[in-house]
């Protein structure tokens, strides 16, 4: 607490907002707010990775208060509205005034209510609770520790600003008069007001500044990341798809038909899972240097349940939810993402440290380079193709889902292209992007339909079962399909780069019309609740395993990436089953039931 107190001075001193002061401050613990619902999961099962916020909720003003009435010595307590200027005010449990107030009077420490301006003064928890619907966590330790997470990353963002504006290269990429014309501000960052900069430098301060868009917009984009983080429930998908760009980079010739790159590759491989594991100073070196490496996120996110889970607060568990370890269906949910979540960008990790190491030689900065070339690492420049507009659409949750996934993807293709035409390469990288795109094809053309195929045809016991086409080999894949009328180009279009999920479901629900199928959906859903409802992957696929469009053996194969489809006495089972669901509603509304 005495840390926090000082860094909330500094910060203060630094011309940073910091809320009004208050001794001894402790940042209160909404319940609810140290474990997240089941969709805030879903939002950030895919790290964000990008900040240089200005803001912590240590910072914030408290929007609680007490009034003392001078005429009846009686104490009010009230909540103000976090966006807006209206408040409530309560006793017992119950409102008793409500109204609005302005900035001016907030400030001066005076609420309007009844006629008359009362003065307004810092409550207690317990008060609170008493007169008030809030309830807290009490625990002093665990606030103060999430306290002070929070204000060390503000502070940090502070002291990298800091550092900015004392470099002495920023003459040439930053200047407070005499800027040519296209040369821009940064308004979202406070300590860099009355500077303007060199348009791409701008771009990158704004992407990492991240300042919110309209509520519409930020409610949208906030729907999409929830839809899309909820196909993450199984973490065996985007590590098949991590691990296809990995074995693809190593080259057919260099890396597998090689027997002397073996041990290395055995070497690397163990360095890389303790690495990642333990979190150790090899770790660490590669994060250092802004390697594309994810697991640390979701550290980060998980801070404040690993607080709690080590100080031991599970009261509200009873005997038989703690034998199976789950309060209640929502924490089995939540459990489901996190274990997904941890091991999905674990393993991300260890496959990429495997290919850093692996590459390293004296620098990991050149490496990382090298590795990230192939292996997507979820950032996406400040423009692409020339056009900030593109830039931007890939970084937006609401326009593609996986933006910065399908850009590592591509930029994968351009850099073997480029590795084997560029005007500047050496015969080494000429040679060595051939031998990628060897492998590549000899993924597509041979370990896919001779081998994996037969596998998942084994498995299933379906002989039009397939293994899917995970990261590199996807595109390649969905062209030859498209070229032997195997898939629609619209299916192609949306397997390759798929839309966000909001502005999917949007479109569908105008046109009526699925977009990959091109089927009519209104005969599929009930209304509009249970058409977004089912947008969420679980309960999609219950209901598809419910409706009989998958059966359990489909899904079962489905999670371990075999596409298993329908054999002909199941479409015929299927279409029987939904001609007598059909034939029964009409019934019923003849009945008038």
């Amino acid at each position: 607490m005495r840390q926090n107190a000082l860094l909330r001075e500094v910060l203060k001193k630094s011309g940073l907002d910091v809320g009004e002061d208050v001794d001894s401050y402790v940042h209160r613990i909404l319940k609810g707010e140290d474990k997240s619902p089941v969709f805030e999961q879903f939002e950030r099962t895919s790290p964000q990775g990008r900040t240089l916020s200005q803001f912590a909720p240590p910072l914030e003003e408290r929007t609680t208060f007490k009034l003392i009435d001078p005429d009846s010595k009686d104490s009010l307590f009230g909540i103000k509205d976090e966006k807006t200027n209206d408040y409530k005010v309560y006793k017992n449990g119950k409102v008793v005034g409500e109204g609005k107030i302005s900035p001016k009077l907030w400030k001066e420490g005076k609420v309007p209510l009844g006629g008359r301006v009362l003065a307004r003064a810092q409550a207690t928890t317990k008060e609170l609770e008493t007169h008030t619907p809030l309830r807290y966590q009490h625990d002093a330790l665990q606030s103060a520790i999430a306290s002070n997470a929070r204000l060390s990353r503000v502070w940090n963002n502070n002291v990298f600003l800091k550092g900015l504006l004392k470099d002495p290269a920023l003459e040439s990429i930053a200047l407070k008069s005499d800027a040519p014309k296209d040369w821009r501000e940064v308004p979202q960052i406070p300590q860099l007001r009355g500077y303007k900069f060199v348009p791409r430098v701008a771009n990158v301060l704004e992407d990492f500044a991240a300042a919110p868009g309209s509520d519409l917009a930020e409610g949208i984009a906030k729907v999409s990341r929830v839809l899309t983080g909820s196909l993450f429930w199984n973490p065996l998908p985007h590590i098949w798809n991590v691990l296809n760009h990995a074995v693809i980079r190593r080259g057919l010739v260099s890396g597998w038909l090689n027997p002397v790159a073996y041990p290395r590759l055995m070497r690397t491989t163990i360095r890389a899972a303790k690495a990642v594991t333990e979190q150790n100073e090899e770790y660490l070196r590669f994060v250092k240097e802004g390697a594309g490496l994810m697991y640390p996120n979701v550290l980060l996110n998980d801070f404040s349940e690993k607080v709690l889970s080590r100080l031991g607060h599970q009261s509200e568990m009873g005997p038989v939810a703690k034998a199976w370890g789950y309060a209640n269906p929502r924490a089995l949910v939540s459990g489901i993402y996190a274990f997904s979540r941890k091991n999905l960008w674990a393993a991300n990790d260890i496959l990429m440290m495997q290919a850093y190491l692996e590459e390293e030689m004296i620098r990991p900065e050149k490496a990382i380079a090298e590795v990230e070339k192939h292996i997507p690492n979820y950032k996406v420049p400040d423009v692409v193709l020339g056009q900030r507009m593109i830039s931007q659409a890939l970084n937006s949750p609401v326009i593609a889902a996986f933006g910065r996934y399908d850009y590592g993807r591509m930029r994968s293709y351009g850099e073997m292209i480029k590795g084997l035409l560029g005007k500047d390469k050496t015969i080494k990288d000429r040679a060595k992007a051939l031998d990628q795109i060897a492998m590549l094809t000899f993924t597509g053309a041979v370990v896919y339909p001779l081998l994996l195929d037969n596998v998942a045809k084994a498995l299933t016991g379906n002989p039009n079962a397939e293994a899917t086409k995970f990261g590199a080999s996807t595109i390649p894949y969905l062209l030859y399909s498209y070229l032997h009328g195997k898939k629609q180009f619209s299916q192609v279009l949306a397997s390759a780069f798929p839309v966000g999920m909001a502005l999917k479901s949007s479109i569908e629900l105008v046109s009526n019309r699925d977009l990959y199928t091109g089927k009519h959906l209104i005969e599929d859903y009930k209304d509009f609740a249970d058409y977004v409802a089912k947008q969420l992957s679980p309960l999609g696929t219950a209901a598809r395993i419910e409706s009989g469009q998958l059966t359990p053996g489909q899904f079962t194969a489905s999670a371990v990436g075999i596409r298993s489809p329908m054999t002909t006495a199941q479409k015929k089972d299927l279409a029987a089953k939904r001609l007598r669901e059909k034939t029964r509603k009409r019934v019923d509304q003849l009945l008038g039931r």
